[in-house]
């Protein structure tokens, strides 16, 4: 059988750990929020954002929030493959990026309703 006092003492060593642990966690909280709160910019301004979304008829959809008219979006996934290759991934490799060719096929995408 364990003494009195020598289960007393292992109580109290217990607890004294568990406070610090208790202490840690919640000091390692407070560094967590306040290097989030100066991490954030002060100085800048919140924009909201054009695009908004609402119910109608119980169904969701995107609309703009200056005209008021729904909003679909449609969009693409551009790359572009070089003929004879066998990689997809060319669009930014050095040597095989085209800036203007880039340019003309967003504008072309923008004629065709792309947004």
């Amino acid at each position: 059988m364990v003494p009195t006092k020598r289960l007393i003492s292992l109580f109290l060593i217990s607890l004294i750990y568990l406070l610090i642990a208790a202490c840690t966690a919640s000091a390692g909280i407070e560094k967590a929020n306040a290097i989030t709160e100066t991490a954030l910019p002060t100085n800048q301004v919140e924009e909201i954002h054009r695009i908004g979304i609402r119910q109608i008829n119980g169904s969701g959809e995107f609309y703009d929030l200056q005209s008021g008219e729904q909003f679909i979006p449609r969009g693409v996934n551009y790359v572009f493959v070089p003929s004879g290759s066998s990689n997809t991934t060319k669009l930014l490799k050095v040597g095989v990026y085209n800036p203007r060719r880039t340019r003309r096929d967003f504008g072309h995408l923008a004629e065709l309703g792309y947004n």
